[in-house]
């Protein structure tokens, strides 16, 4: 590969989460293998770190040509709609060939006073990015077959969280977590508005005492999960406390405004009961929503009471039953989350929180949400 275009390969990369491709040529590649390995493909993805699911590829063979990468990309649905119009005088499109540059395709305008030609790329979100096809292909594959539960070694941009409503109900969790801690000066352009309330709180708790040199900035968020099921997640504003307390405890304006509760099914015939830690505004919220089939429960993480089994009253032909009430499997979810954003990423970034942290936070509730049957890289072209 050219030096510049893997420079484009890089950018890419990094673009999709990955930190390097391999330089190595076929010939280099195959020296290093055994007479055994030399009738396979250099380009053969392992897969024992893949997710449960992946499908075959042109990889798994030889090194594709640019038309059979073309195929398998537009099979994905990664490149959409390069044998449609036009995108400059809406006419027809020739079909794809080769032109000057090896490894790359394109279509063009069949218009005679035009004849412009278009990359195959053109149609896709890579426009640009002037990666050979093979290559391209390569590297989504790659990607794919990765273990989704772990982070890349750079941002992953393209995974967001998908803001459909979840209509949950049973044995629900509610809690809010600090992913990472900012120190945030009094003159810091980016928090005036929190600093100034943050020195109001100040002056009202601890009247004439001397106000801090600095604050300190919980980035947390906030989420209900169903157990064993679907979770949602809402990014909570950066709250500034003095240094050395304990996190802030989410309150009840916070929940309200963050719209978790439109997230659980309220219907009559669908009861559920949100399990919190002790803090009081998740009781508060279940009263706001007046609604029967929707009650809660509480241990107190203060007194280090993690989990409580409580007996359930049931008629007098059936079995008792009970539950257990506490928030171990969504604390088992943010401790996951945690492990997934990496540790020296940078909490701040130009004097704001860095918005890498949202992106790797994202991109983990995504991919926790898939089904383990999912196709990672199909999955990735649906949202292209």
């Amino acid at each position: 590969m050219a030096p510049a275009a893997f420079q484009m390969a890089e950018a890419v990369a990094s673009f999709m989460g990955i930190s390097s491709i391999s330089t190595t040529t076929d010939m280099e590649a195959r020296q290093s293998l055994s007479p055994h390995q030399r009738g396979l493909s250099f380009t053969k993805i392992p897969t024992q770190c893949a997710a449960k699911f992946s499908s075959p590829s042109a990889l798994d063979n030889l090194q594709p040509s640019p038309a059979e990468a073309l195929q398998e990309l537009v099979r994905l649905g990664f490149v959409k709609g390069h044998r449609g119009k036009c995108p400059s005088c809406k006419g027809k499109l020739s079909e794809p060939e080769e032109y000057q540059y090896e490894g790359h395709l394109y279509v063009r305008c069949c218009d005679w006073r035009r004849q412009q030609r278009f990359n195959v790329t053109y149609f896709s979100i890579f426009h640009g990015s002037r990666m050979k096809l093979p290559d391209l292909l390569k590297l989504l594959v790659f990607y794919a077959r990765s273990n989704r539960l772990k982070s890349p070694k750079v941002s992953d941009a393209m995974s967001v969280l998908c803001s459909k409503k979840k209509h949950m109900f049973g044995h629900l969790e509610g809690d809010a977590h600090t992913i990472r801690k900012v120190y945030v000066s009094k003159t810091n352009p980016e928090f005036q508005d929190e600093v100034q309330d943050a020195l109001r709180r100040w002056k009202a708790q601890k009247p004439g005492k001397p106000e801090p040199k600095y604050w300190l900035g919980h980035v947390r968020i906030v989420g209900i999960k169903a157990r064993a099921a679907a979770t949602v997640v809402v990014v909570l504003p950066t709250r500034l406390v003095p240094p050395g307390p304990s996190p802030p405890v989410e309150s009840f304006v916070e929940l309200k405004n963050s719209g978790l509760a439109g997230h659980i099914n309220t219907d009559r015939g669908r009861q559920s009961l949100l399990h919190s830690d002790g803090a009081q505004a998740w009781p508060c919220l279940v009263s706001a929503l007046g609604k029967p089939s929707v009650t809660s429960d509480h241990v107190s993480h203060s007194k280090h009471e993690f989990a409580r089994t409580v007996a359930v009253k049931r008629r007098a032909n059936k079995r008792p039953a009970a539950y257990i009430t506490g928030t171990q499997s969504i604390d088992r979810y943010w401790q996951t989350a945690q492990d997934f954003i990496p540790a020296t990423l940078h909490a701040k970034h130009a004097k704001e929180v860095n918005p890498d942290l949202y992106r790797y936070l994202f991109a983990f509730v995504w991919r926790y949400q898939l089904p383990l049957a999912q196709d990672f890289i199909q999955a990735l072209a649906d949202m292209c």
